[in-house]
């Protein structure tokens, strides 16, 4: 069974200008959930991974299953304690229950930490701040990294830590105490840096292309399309360079995908040389990660031998808008690296703030900065 979730408070860290806050460690997504939900659904959008990966992982915990791999599954979320609510003469602050800060502190949700897996590996260390990442100053980060930092460690071996993905100034934050306190290496490129953008009804934008040629279809996938999704995802994994996939994984993640319904393709039918009729999967485009309003976009991409068809704008515009009608979700949102051309079709579908418009509130940059010499994992 999972360790009982610990309380620390870290009276030390608070100075005349910042607030005192507390560290509490969540071993199951229930007990994570229990306590934060209610400010993660006010913030749906910017804590999608989160939020969405706790409903997943509490729904194996309830049919057993606590983790994926030999590293411990754990949350640490970061509580503020207003220096009203609490002053150097009151006896140290007690949780009411394991998942819970006592009443009368008044305490506000300020960060979540999540270190967890999959059935390909390890995640990377998602980290999510409740307030505006641009207006967070670097006083506030940095006493908030020491102290995260300091309690991953005694929680996970070192090596597990193989990237963090967050907002840049908290994943530049957090790589710099990490680094500072385990002396890890960075590595010298971002695995990733990318906008997070979203779409809704009323950006999203009709299609213009007409109807769908002969022989075109957008559709689920289905069990008979797994070889050609696992190709598809292979080849993906491959274009992301830091995280290739085995042929075996990559059956294993089309198989997941297949079965959950989360993946969409755009199938062409067209004759071989000796006219046989030959079914294509040009495109694919899943959705993995949802809540009650907001699902998100996260694994898009053509075949070579496809590209400069229109295929992934028209597959994408289908998904999204299924997601907004039928399944009547809010938003749909997703990432999308800078340097990555798939931004300009995003752009036609109604993403916002991307192709070097306006950054409206809501759309961010984040970055994933890894470590050397620690055991990646896959995502």
């Amino acid at each position: 069974m999972p360790a009982p979730i610990r309380a620390i408070r870290t009276s030390s860290l608070r100075t005349a200008s910042l607030p005192s806050f507390e560290l509490v460690v969540h071993t199951t997504a229930t007990d994570l959930l229990q306590a934060t939900l209610p400010t993660l659904l006010r913030h749906e959008r910017s804590a999608n991974i989160i939020l969405s990966h706790a409903y997943k992982i509490r729904e194996e915990e309830a049919a057993g299953l606590f983790a994926h791999t030999q590293y411990p599954r754990l949350w640490i979320s970061v509580w503020s304690m207003p220096t009203t609510a609490l002053s150097p003469a009151t006896p140290t602050s007690r949780f009411a229950s394991s998942t819970s800060p006592a009443i009368g502190c008044r305490p506000q949700l300020e960060i979540v930490l999540s270190c967890c897996d999959w059935s390909l590996g390890t995640y990377p260390i998602f980290l999510w701040t409740a307030a505006q990442p641009s207006s967070l100053s670097a006083d506030w980060l940095n006493t908030r990294m020491v102290a995260l930092t300091r309690r991953l460690r005694e929680l996970v071996p070192e090596q597990r830590v193989y990237s963090v993905f967050a907002a840049n100034p908290v994943a530049k934050a957090f790589t710099k105490q990490w680094s500072l306190l385990t002396g890890a290496v960075v590595h010298p490129e971002p695995f990733y840096s990318a906008s997070y953008s979203f779409c809704t009804l009323q950006t999203l934008v009709p299609e213009r292309k007409g109807p769908l040629p002969a022989g075109h279809r957008l559709r689920r996938a289905s069990q008979d399309d797994l070889m050609a999704v696992a190709q598809h995802c292979q080849l993906f994994a491959e274009e992301s360079v830091y995280f290739p996939e085995t042929d075996d994984a990559a059956v294993e993640e089309a198989q997941q995908l297949i079965t959950k319904r989360a993946l969409w393709v755009y199938e062409i039918i067209a004759d071989d040389e000796d006219g046989v009729p030959v079914i294509s999967i040009a495109c694919v485009c899943a959705v993995t990660r949802t809540s009650a309003n907001v699902a998100a976009i996260t694994k898009v991409f053509t075949h070579p031998r496809f590209r400069q068809r229109g295929c992934a704008e028209r597959l994408v515009r289908h998904v999204t808008k299924e997601q907004l009608t039928t399944l009547g979700k809010k938003m749909v949102v997703l990432y999308v690296g800078h340097t990555n051309s798939a931004a300009r079709v995003y752009d036609r579908v109604g993403y916002e703030g991307l192709c070097d418009k306006p950054k409206v509130e809501g759309v961010e940059d984040w970055l994933e900065l890894g470590f050397e010499n620690s055991d990646r994992g896959h995502w």
